[in-house]
């Protein structure tokens, strides 16, 4: 599968689905449902998950990229936005936008900004065992720069 994770800090601003449309991928939810799995029909490979929805929009895809400016031409992308939740905050009731986006890294077109190794040398990626913490050890997962732990990949 190929699984390499990466979470935007505002994924409804630094995420655009350019294709295909959400419609055309396959979905996996499990558990609470919160969260979609979304998967290429085709081959099976998961490109991301998503706790939110799809909104379908038009942007210049070159100005969305910080370029100078964009050729105009405004093309239609999905955005995802959150989830409106009640939560309980010192016995009051709290309305929060619940967000969840994971991107497989592996699936992203690669690029200037998509450079697994200078990521990797500076220091934007970590590496989790979820491997011993599925294994029934306490507490979160210890994260590590160096190298993936045994079963990860880059």
């Amino acid at each position: 599968m190929g699984l390499f994770h990466v979470r935007p800090v505002n994924p409804g601003d630094q995420f655009l689905l350019l294709s295909p449309d959400p419609s055309e991928l396959g979905e996996y939810r499990c558990f609470s449902k919160n969260h979609a799995w979304h998967f290429c029909k085709t081959c099976g490979v998961r490109t991301f998950a998503l706790g939110g929805h799809w909104v379908e929009t038009e942007v210049d895809v070159g100005e969305w990229e910080g370029k100078a400016s964009g050729d105009g031409t405004k093309r239609k992308v999905w955005k995802t936005k959150g989830k409106k939740t009640t939560v309980i905050e010192d016995g009051k009731e709290v309305e929060n936008i619940g967000f969840y986006l994971s991107i497989n890294a592996v699936t992203l077109e690669p690029g200037e900004d998509v450079d697994l190794p200078k990521w990797k040398d500076n220091g934007w990626v970590y590496y989790i065992d979820l491997l011993s913490m599925d294994a029934g050890h306490p507490g979160e997962p210890e994260a590590r720069y160096d190298e993936p732990y045994f079963g990860g990949m880059y």
